[in-house]
């Protein structure tokens, strides 16, 4: 993920964007980040291309989820710029990169991680995402839930999301002794709902 700093402000304002709809998400209790999104989508034979550039507009310094591992795992995400989060969202599909609750009913005896950037005021990143198609689910402990949640049959309507919170309001997982990625670590936890802001783009209509 290229990181940049800039003093455009530029993007949809994270206030004005769709609300994303993973059930365990709680829209009344996310704060609110000023996050910069900026998404452009380009669908080809077999993928989708997504190119998108988020920008911490705020005062404060913000740590986004991007960084999803190729796997779920338990220690050490090694990121892949690919791998992204596909889940229900009415009647769109959410293809993102954020952290998830966990579900009701799943009681996990650890948790999945993913790892996160840190970004200062007025500081963005950039990343270019191909997901291949169809679009298959992918959220953490779908194995794990009673009743997991389906895509629809045909998905004809996408939107990008990234979720960010307040680098003073969630504390990183301490990493391996063996671990070198200087990126911090996050866990897919309850209570993550309550300090992640979810930034979306404008509904996309596959072909």
């Amino acid at each position: 993920m290229r990181k940049t700093a800039t003093a455009l402000v530029l993007g949809f304002l994270a206030s004005l964007l769709p609300t994303c709809g993973w059930p365990w998400d709680n829209p009344a209790a996310q704060p609110q980040l000023r996050l910069g999104l900026r998404v452009s989508f380009h669908q080809g034979a077999g993928s989708l291309t997504i190119d998108y550039r988020v920008v911490d507009n705020d005062s404060v310094p913000v740590v986004v989820f991007t960084g999803v591992p190729a796997k779920e795992t338990v220690s050490a995400p090694r990121p892949d710029p690919n791998a992204v989060y596909v889940a229900p969202a009415g009647g769109s599909v959410e293809i993102a990169k954020r952290l998830f609750a966990v579900p009701a009913g799943v009681d996990p005896v650890a948790q999945f991680l993913l790892r996160g950037v840190n970004l200062a005021p007025g500081e963005g990143a950039a990343e270019r995402v191909v997901v291949a198609l169809p679009l298959r689910l992918r959220v953490p402990y779908a194995g794990a839930m009673p009743k997991p949640p389906k895509l629809p049959d045909r998905v004809g309507r996408v939107m990008f999301c990234v979720g960010a919170a307040r680098q003073d309001r969630l504390r990183p997982v301490p990493p391996d002794s063996a671990d070198t990625d200087p990126h911090p670590i996050f866990a897919h936890a309850g209570g993550v709902e309550e300090v992640q802001h979810v930034s979306c783009s404008a509904p996309y209509d596959l072909q």
